[in-house]
């Protein structure tokens, strides 16, 4: 009787470990975390939008720069990205087209707390700031 129990726990100790090592690098994740409203902790004027559109998960940036667009209608579109969250980061489209392929390119995500805090390139959404290493932190609107 001990022996099986000897051996019923080590296939649960081995079981446990395969399951927690299994991650893979730049495995594409659910983002599921990450749908909602986003305000950034500096700016709280600036505001992301993440939802599901189909397969797709987008962001969009209901920045300043979005709202002071004298046609907002017709910039919509240039302020929304698809986006595909990694273990190591985050891929973002931002030339997103009906006609083709999102072309996507890596920035660096954290969680600073999942769920509630993240950090983020800030020019991972926004390719007309030239902020090279800079970074915006953004919390979950409750």
């Amino acid at each position: 009787m001990s022996r099986l129990l000897n051996l019923l726990g080590g296939f649960l100790f081995i079981s446990c470990l395969a399951l927690c090592c299994t991650k893979e690098e730049g495995k594409i994740l659910t983002g599921r975390d990450l749908l909602g409203v986003w305000v950034d902790f500096d700016h709280p004027a600036d505001t992301l939008i993440i939802y599901r559109n189909g397969d797709n998960l987008e962001l969009f940036d209901n920045s300043m720069a979005f709202r002071a667009h004298p046609d907002v209608k017709k910039a919509k579109a240039s302020f929304t990205s698809v986006i595909r969250l990694k273990n190591n980061g985050i891929d973002i489209a931002t030339n997103k087209s009906r006609n083709k392929q999102p072309e996507y390119r890596e920035f660096n995500f954290r969680w600073l707390q999942k769920g509630t805090r993240f950090r983020i390139a800030a020019d991972s959404f926004r390719p007309y700031l030239n902020s090279e290493g800079g970074e915006l932190t953004y919390r979950r609107v409750e």
